[in-house]
């Protein structure tokens, strides 16, 4: 079962249990719990529009232990679309004319202020934390500085229609007795006589 002679030593070597002297941590166990963070966003273009798009913003976390990806989307009030998970998280293939089918995006392909192009969807990655900035710092790689991400037409017209827009004002009778429950007007008076 074990090697005996001295053609089987390479095998043997790598079938060594390390000792504590020697400390192997596997990557797996080094790497675990390490996500690059980053936000992004994307220019969406609006179907049956002239020209309008609407701007979607993302935070896309990189797994350094599997080299796995995911984005979610960052909810936004009244967008009208879908959002929460944008990508669920998996090795996502680089998506250029030169790359090979078995070629996967890694953290290098990821920096601030690139286009990120995930499944023909073009990312523009504006920002990441701090740990993604040192780790790519202690790698030799520096990170631009984080980029402006552009107003979305659209909100921007919602929220100039509910600025013209005067709410009503309802008086809502539930809502006053609930607001002056145990609230009690207390009065003082006397009463005068005018008998002399």
């Amino acid at each position: 079962m074990f090697p005996s002679s001295r053609e089987d030593a390479p095998l043997a070597a790598s079938l060594r249990i390390p000792t504590t002297e020697e400390k192997f941590i596997p990557s797996y166990v080094t790497l675990d719990g390490k996500v690059l963070k980053f936000e992004a966003f994307l220019k969406d273009e609006i179907p049956d529009s002239q020209g309008d798009y609407s701007i979607r913003k993302f935070s896309v976390w990189y797994y350094l232990v599997d080299n796995s990806l995911k984005i979610n989307e960052i909810k936004q009030e009244n967008s009208g679309l879908t959002q929460g998970t944008f990508l669920k998280r998996h090795k996502v293939p680089r998506m250029e004319k030169d790359s090979r089918p078995k070629d996967f995006l890694t953290w290098r392909d990821i920096r601030v202020g690139e286009i990120l192009n995930v499944y023909g969807r073009e990312i523009t990655i504006t920002n990441c934390d701090k740990f993604t900035r040192d780790f790519y710092k202690n790698e030799g790689i520096e990170q631009g500085e984080q980029v402006n991400i552009p107003s979305d037409p659209y909100i921007m017209r919602r929220k100039a229609a509910e600025e013209k827009t005067t709410p009503k004002k309802d008086i809502d009778r539930r809502r006053r007795f609930l607001d002056f429950n145990r609230k009690v007007l207390r009065f003082y008076c006397m009463v005068m006589s005018m008998k002399m």
